[in-house]
């Protein structure tokens, strides 16, 4: 565990230049400049002896040089341009050159918080920035079904109905659980108008289509297109 931490140190401080112009009251610390970089300015008055100014712009000249020198094997968010993330879905902010630990949310799927406080899954992260979508399909899918597994090997996009299958297949849903919604639910259920196709064929244009514009295809109301949207009726379905 040791020596796998001393290597990803390794390889967050690599490309750091050794030929910063920084002031001369912090000559001979330069390294450990580098590390308190992040502090507040008021620290590295306090610490260093810099005014404001002098602080302010050697930080923003090394945030600068951190930026235009991406870790290897990490890319930057096009979004969050202080992050950068690895095919074997770690997160880094670059210009702390640490590593930024997830948290889990309500789902259990790891999750970072990214600049203007927007919060982003990993494995979504890890599947924009390496896995082409050419399709546009909507979701990423762990193939192992592990949450914590988010090496780009293991993900895929998928589309609604294909993460659901999967889920069934690889026992994250159970199948009996699914026949027992079946007995309750569409076809099955006296007041249907839809046949479970059409009901499929709905969810699918759900994704780029209006409630209105399917609604007149298959000759009900926009009411049960909502329905079917948001999960209240054919709910098997997902």
């Amino acid at each position: 565990m040791g020596n796998q931490q001393e290597s990803q140190n390794n390889i967050l401080f690599e490309n750091i230049p050794n030929d910063i112009v920084l002031s001369k009251r912090i000559a001979g610390q330069e390294q450990d400049f580098i590390r308190d970089i992040h502090m507040s300015y008021d620290y590295l008055n306090e610490t260093y002896g810099l005014s404001r100014d002098q602080a302010k712009k050697i930080k923003h000249k090394v945030y600068n040089i951190y930026e235009k020198n991406i870790p290897t094997g990490f890319k930057q968010l096009e979004y969050s341009k202080q992050h950068a993330v690895s095919s074997n879905g770690t997160v880094i902010n670059i210009r702390r050159r640490e590593v930024v630990t997830p948290c889990l949310n309500r789902k259990g799927y790891p999750s970072i918080c990214l600049e203007n406080k927007k919060t982003k899954t990993v494995h979504r992260i890890t599947a924009e920035t390496f896995i082409p979508n050419p399709e546009n399909k909507p979701q990423v899918n762990h193939i192992d079904g592990n949450k914590q597994n988010n090496d780009v090997s293991n993900l895929e996009w998928v589309t609604n109905r294909e993460n659901a299958i999967h889920a069934v297949r690889i026992g994250l849903r159970v199948e009996s659980d699914k026949k027992i919604s079946l007995a309750m639910t569409g076809s099955k259920n006296h007041r249907a108008k839809l046949t479970e196709e059409e009901a499929k064929q709905i969810k699918d244009l759900c994704e780029l289509n209006t409630n209105k514009q399917i609604a007149e295809l298959f000759s009900v109301g926009p009411s049960i297109v909502s329905m079917i949207r948001h999960n209240k009726i054919w709910k098997h379905l997902k």
